[in-house]
């Protein structure tokens, strides 16, 4: 099963960050596929030398940005498989995408009066 979560950060009312992430898991609850993320991440920060480094330079404050970097590391990897994730795939990032605000309308109601 693919789950897709999506990371966001909106301060002062404007989108200022977004990760989206795929996860292939057995896992069928997106709360519990999150759940399996912060365990196998957590067990990476306690049990690999990459992991605590992560941890430390982030201020301890790791999030999904922080953790992007890693995406090929083989010890995350195996802690994801551990607590159920079979992959992990950062898909997308704000810098990679035209944001567009979600209510912006799409049609353009100039266009439609002339044509009546």
């Amino acid at each position: 099963m693919t789950h897709h979560l999506v990371f966001s950060r909106i301060e002062s009312w404007e989108l200022d960050a977004l990760m989206v992430v795929e996860i292939t898991t057995h896992i069928e609850d997106p709360k519990d596929v999150l759940k399996a993320l912060i365990n196998g991440v957590t067990s990476w920060v306690r049990n690999n030398t990459k992991g605590r480094q992560c941890w430390v330079s982030s201020c301890e404050d790791l999030n999904i940005g922080d953790l992007s970097g890693y995406e090929n590391d083989p010890l995350l990897q195996r802690q994801l498989r551990i607590a159920g994730i079979e992959k992990l795939q950062f898909v997308t990032s704000l810098s990679e995408v035209n944001h567009v605000r979600y209510d912006m309308v799409l049609v353009n109601t100039e266009k439609l009066e002339k044509s009546e």
